[in-house]
C-alpha cells in the first residue's frame, strides 16, 4: 500500500484540528445518540440476550412428565430460540459490517487504523484541552477518574473492543452494556411478575387448536390455484 499519499495530506491539513473532527465522529458514531451507534446497538443486543437467557434459566427448573421431557409448550420455545439465534446473527452482523456507511465496530476500527497518524499524544490532549506535560495530565486523571455459548462471547468481544475505544482512546467513557434504565418501559413494573401464570387455559387451548385448524386449511387452497 502507497502510504506516501496518506502521510502527505495529514501533514499538510493541521493535524490537530483534523484528529478533533476525527475525534468527534469517532465518539459520534461510538457512543452518540444516534439509535444507530455502536452503544445502542450493544444496549439492544445485550438486553434480548438477558431477556431469553432468563428463560432458557428457567428451563432447567421446569416440571417433568413421566417420560422425563419438560412440559413446556414447544412452538412457543421454538419460536423464541429461533427469533432469538436470528436476531442476535443480525445484531452482531451489523456491528462487524465493514461499509463507510454505517454505525459498526469494524467500520469504527478501520477508519481509526486509516488514521493512525493522527493519534499522537499531543493530538489526543490537545482534543481535549488538556496539558502536554505528563504530570500535570496524571494529576487531572486522578482528580476526575456453545451456539449460547458463541453468541456470548461474540458479545464479549465487542463490548470488550467498544469499551476499549471509549476509555482509553476516546476518553469518552462507555459505561455498563447492560444499561436497563434506557428502556423506560421497563423499569415500572417487576420483570419476572407472573411467570408462575399459564400462558393459556383450557378453553383458550381448545379456540388455539381450531385456529390451527382453520389456518391450515386456508393455506392448503394456496397451493390449488394453477395458471
Amino acid at each position: 500500500m502507497n502510504t506516501n499519499k496518506h502521510k502527505y495530506s495529514v501533514s499538510t491539513a493541521q493535524p490537530a484540528k483534523l484528529f478533533k473532527e476525527k475525534f468527534k465522529e469517532w465518539e459520534n458514531i461510538l457512543v452518540g445518540e444516534d439509535q444507530h451507534s455502536i452503544r445502542n446497538q450493544i444496549y439492544e443486543m445485550m438486553f434480548d440476550s438477558v431477556f431469553f437467557q432468563c428463560i432458557n434459566e428457567s428451563r432447567k427448573y421446569a416440571a417433568k412428565d413421566d417420560k422425563g421431557n419438560i412440559k413446556q409448550n414447544k412452538m412457543i420455545h421454538y419460536f423464541i430460540n429461533q427469533s432469538f439465534f436470528k436476531t442476535q446473527l443480525l445484531s452482531i452482523r451489523r456491528l462487524k459490517d465493514k461499509r463507510s456507511d454505517v454505525y459498526s465496530s469494524r467500520r469504527l476500527i478501520k477508519d481509526i487504523k486509516k488514521n493512525s497518524a493522527l493519534l499522537t499524544r499531543k493530538n489526543i490532549l490537545d482534543a481535549y484541552n488538556l496539558p502536554y506535560d505528563y504530570e500535570k495530565a496524571m494529576e487531572y486523571l486522578r482528580q476526575n477518574t456453545e451456539a449460547l455459548g458463541k453468541v456470548l462471547n461474540a458479545h464479549k468481544i465487542i463490548c470488550e473492543t467498544a469499551s476499549f475505544i471509549g476509555n482509553n482512546l476516546l476518553f469518552c467513557g462507555f459505561g455498563s452494556v447492560l444499561h436497563i434504565s434506557r428502556y423506560g418501559q421497563f423499569d415500572q413494573f417487576d420483570l419476572f411478575e407472573y411467570l408462575d401464570e399459564p400462558i393459556a387455559s383450557e378453553e383458550t387451548i381448545k379456540k388455539l387448536r381450531g385456529f390451527w385448524e382453520e389456518y391450515r386449511r386456508e393455506t392448503e387452497q394456496w397451493n390449488l390455484h394453477k395458471i
